[in-house]
């Protein structure tokens, strides 16, 4: 199935939760979430953001479908320059997929919010996974991704860890920690998510994972948990091989963390 989406306004981009606005731009409100009781893969929606990499997209997906074959997937064009790469991912008619095409490039972190919107207007689900699209699934993970979840005060699970090194020492002592998850697979429950405002859109495709991770733990020490040895193999840094604006992002997306979390 495709769609068009127009930019979503979720992740404002300050410390308090901002306003969460839905795919269409209409307002969608933060209270009546339905939650299940069991944390099943049926009450799970994924979504993946891709830029001008339809071949390594659909390999990801592909071999996503072969380990959850019914798990709703939502795919987000961020604008590809490139007419024939949606139309690729377009004619790929994987079952429990939505393909949606953004209308300009606006990075990932506004591709994954928007992602989010749509798959809770269309399903409400209890969970959202946010998974690079250079991941390639060899087993089923999702049940032991969000297991911890549903276990005391566990906010944010994900399949591996980095130390944060990129930014002044003296920056690094004040974070929360220098340990956080790696940002290719992320779980997140959904009103954890809807709270939070979503990720920082204002960092288009670096920092905003790191960002929502010391929103979490300022909130809860031990709010995330890696849970290794799942079967997947992250191919590392394809997903943004191709933009081409990675390094000057970079550089902007780590001045917006720096000077939202050290204000001068």
């Amino acid at each position: 199935m495709t769609q068009t989406a127009s930019q979503s306004g979720l992740g404002a981009g300050s410390k308090s939760a901002p306003s969460l606005r839905s795919a269409t731009g209409g307002e969608s409100g933060k209270g009546g979430l339905r939650m299940s009781r069991n944390a099943t893969t049926t009450a799970v929606g994924i979504i993946i953001a891709q830029y001008g990499q339809s071949a390594l997209t659909q390999l990801c997906v592909a071999s996503l479908r072969t380990a959850h074959p019914e798990t709703p997937v939502f795919v987000i064009d961020d604008g590809s320059p490139n007419g024939q790469d949606r139309r690729e991912l377009q004619r790929a008619c994987w079952k429990q997929v939505t393909i949606v095409s953004q209308h300009r490039n606006s990075g990932v972190t506004q591709a994954w919010n928007a992602g989010a919107e749509i798959c809770r207007e269309r399903m409400n689900p209890e969970f959202l996974v946010f998974l690079n699209n250079d991941v390639v699934t060899t087993g089923p993970w999702l049940p032991r991704l969000l297991a911890p979840l549903g276990q005391g005060t566990i906010l944010l699970t994900g399949p591996a860890q980095r130390r944060e090194q990129s930014l002044p020492q003296l920056m690094l002592s004040e974070l929360p920690t220098t340990q956080f998850l790696e940002g290719w697979c992320l779980a997140i429950r959904t009103e954890t998510f809807v709270a939070q405002g979503g990720f920082d859109a204002t960092m288009r495709l670096y920092f905003s994972d790191t960002d929502l991770q010391c929103r979490l733990l300022a909130e809860r020490r031990d709010a995330i948990q890696v849970v290794d040895g799942l079967p997947l193999t992250h191919l590392g840094h394809q997903s943004t091989q191709t933009h081409p604006q990675r390094s000057h992002l970079w550089r902007r997306d780590r001045e917006r963390f720096m000077a939202k979390w050290f204000p001068r």
